[in-house]
């Protein structure tokens, strides 16, 4: 660019940059809100207390001098480039981050927001969401989106960040199967699947409800939401879902002489939680488990296995991980562990843990105060996690810790034994988990585990698969 001035390209749903420069360029005309080319020392302030920076009178006059070189009173995209460029990987990853939230809510992919569109955003993102003023000259473009998302000063670094978590999840969320594959089932296939189900309620005393709406309010703005399963989606979803469960022992669900522990499945499709999309909640206070039965489908496109495995094997760790929650709020109860089952601690878990290691939701101050959205930002991808967790989910509570690794027994056992080989800690969480499961439930044992089914993961993944066609 010359003169200062920084081209306002128009986005595009799929943005292919030269280099990074360009990103840095756009980043610019994010700040430089009257769209004059130049940032005045409001504008560039504004861009330092976005990345966490508030800089004093003196020192803004330290840096004003170093990058105003022409003494203009203004600062052009070339005198802070070298600024940008040494803070290249922050400022690369929030424009990533700005340009997938609003291909997100550009449904129809014409580089602008309109009504329809701003109204459905606001919608999703609720809170989050900052007003959307659609002009008559056909709505918000992309550069007049980020300098209002960057002009809520110093909250703009945390509303782009849960508002790129909660697009990332309804991205996931989205159910992309053939419409052939949902097809209604004919009566007799379905009452195949409901005896099924009935004979599930039956031997493991547990009840299974399908065909009703759920909507409950959890605290001032938390609101559970989900929608009756189709016939077609239960169809698909009972296969799999009873294929893991018949995993268990009878025993596993009815524990003569001990306190019940789980009352109710509820199956949902669409199901949200604080308007993010989840595959499965466990309700501690109702014994329920709920579970979306759509997550299964999610993220499938075009008949690539390979995906189709990994969403499988994710919604597979999704339900045994919610699954757990309510058995671990149990363990709890039995051992009169109050802060175990506030979350807050299991001193025999933490200690396994490296010296110093505090749990996301044990940190104090500033650092605590996660909210739901917030979640999102944590990976559940394999190796993602560092000392003592396979994941970095993990590292969100001691709750979640236990859950993620008794998920990964059943959908990732593979990668799990590679884990405990590499990282003894891991390996001495997984005999504490076994251990208290077998105190839980006795057949919960070596023969337990050595199951054809949860040591032939693919093949036991290639019967999920060949079930769903």
């Amino acid at each position: 660019t010359s003169g200062g001035e920084v081209p306002d390209q128009p986005v595009e749903s799929r943005v292919t940059y030269a280099d990074d420069e360009e990103k840095l360029a756009e980043a610019f005309r994010n700040f430089d809100r009257d769209g004059s080319g130049y940032m005045c020392r409001g504008e560039v302030r504004g861009f330092f207390e976005f990345f966490g920076h508030d800089l004093t009178e003196e020192e803004m006059d330290t840096y004003w001098k170093g990058w105003d070189q022409n003494r203009d009173g203004r600062i052009s995209f070339e005198e802070i480039l070298p600024t940008l460029q040494a803070m290249e990987n922050h400022v690369v990853q929030h424009v990533n981050q700005l340009r997938d939230i609003f291909v997100s809510l550009d449904q129809d992919g014409d580089g602008r927001l309109d009504a329809k569109e701003a109204r459905a955003a606001m919608d999703r993102l609720g809170g989050d969401m900052p007003s959307l003023a659609v002009s008559n000259e056909g709505g918000t473009s992309y550069v007049e989106f980020g300098r209002l998302m960057f002009g809520l000063g110093k909250d703009a670094r945390q509303v782009l960040a849960n508002m790129h978590c909660q697009c990332q999840a309804h991205r996931l969320q989205e159910v992309i199967c053939c419409p052939a594959t949902l097809r209604e089932p004919d009566s007799e296939e379905f009452s195949v699947v409901l005896a099924q189900l009935e004979e599930f309620q039956r031997k493991f005393q547990v009840n299974l409800v399908w065909d009703m709406s759920v909507e409950e309010q959890r605290g001032e703005h938390c609101v559970i939401l989900g929608n009756p399963c189709t016939a077609g989606l239960l169809n698909l979803f009972a296969r799999v879902f009873l294929q893991d469960m018949s995993l268990y022992p009878r025993s596993f669900f009815v524990r003569p002489g001990q306190e019940e522990w789980i009352r109710q499945f509820t199956l949902t499709e669409g199901l949200t939680f604080c308007s993010q999309p989840v595959g499965g909640m466990a309700d501690a206070a109702q014994q329920q488990l709920w579970v979306n039965a759509s997550a299964i489908f999610q993220g499938t496109a075009n008949g690539n296995e390979e995906v189709t495995e990994f969403r499988l094997r994710s919604f597979k760790q999704t339900v045994h991980h919610e699954l757990f929650h309510l058995m671990d709020l149990c363990m709890g109860k039995e051992c009169k562990d109050e802060k175990w089952m506030q979350g807050l601690d299991d001193a025999e878990w933490c200690n396994l843990n490296a010296a110093g290691f505090k749990y996301k939701n044990q940190l104090k101050g500033e650092e605590k105060g996660l909210g739901y959205g917030d979640l999102y930002s944590f990976s559940l991808d394999m190796g993602s996690g560092s000392q003592g967790f396979i994941h970095s989910y993990q590292t969100v509570s001691v709750l979640e810790d236990k859950a993620c690794m008794y998920g990964a027994l059943f959908a990732f056992p593979s990668e799990l034994e590679k884990a405990c080989d590499e990282d003894p800690i891991v390996l001495k969480k997984i005999i504490l988990l076994k251990s208290r499961l077998q105190e839980f439930c006795p057949e919960l044992n070596s023969e337990f585990w050595a199951q054809p089914a949860l040591q032939n993961w693919r093949e036991h993944m290639a019967s999920s698969q060949a079930s769903l066609r």
